[in-house]
């Protein structure tokens, strides 16, 4: 059954929606979050995505953000405009085998619930993180929390990109 909400939207994010009952039903596949101005009654976001801290799909220990379900461990670079050759530098000056994310890897996060109006743990102003994907001898492919797509910019470009560090599961850490 669809409710009305007054005066707002709701948000559906790319995650799968789960009946009251258990079952779950697909959602518009890969076009990434819906904003509607109504609620399925009897249905419910899964628990995994919904909410500010996304109900445990990650856990903050200092700075630095695990994620509970890939095991990666993300740091958020400071909320400033950020060239690619900064943002790299930044990286490489945290060690311990931190590095510059895939977009593959900012995807994750995006399933996961996180957007520019939810951050969630990634607390930021900007919406688009640069990848470590370099496309050329001049260009990079960035993430955007905006809509969940990506494009490149120049590595010199440095409007409202931020930088997210990654690094693997390590056992050891």
């Amino acid at each position: 059954m669809l409710e009305r909400l007054d005066g707002g939207l709701h948000r559906f994010p790319r995650a799968m929606l789960q009946t009251a009952e258990g079952g779950s039903h697909g959602f518009a596949g890969n076009m990434g979050d819906h904003y509607l101005p109504f609620r399925l009654s009897g249905y419910s976001i899964d628990p995994a995505t919904e909410g500010s801290d996304l109900h445990g799909q990650f856990e903050t220990i200092e700075s630095i953000i695990r994620g509970t379900v890939t095991g990666l461990e993300w740091q958020v670079g400071p909320d400033r405009d950020t060239n690619w050759y900064k943002a790299h530098e930044r990286v490489l000056g945290l060690g311990d085998d931190w590095r510059m994310p895939t977009t593959e890897e900012l995807q994750g996060p995006w399933d996961a619930g996180i957007s520019h109006d939810s951050c969630g743990p990634f607390e930021r102003t900007g919406a688009l993180v640069w990848s470590g994907d370099v496309q050329d001898y001049s260009s990079a492919l960035y993430f955007d929390f905006y809509d969940g797509g990506q494009d490149m910019r120049p590595l010199i470009g440095s409007s409202a990109l931020r930088v997210f560090a990654v690094r693997s599961p390590n056992e050891d850490r």
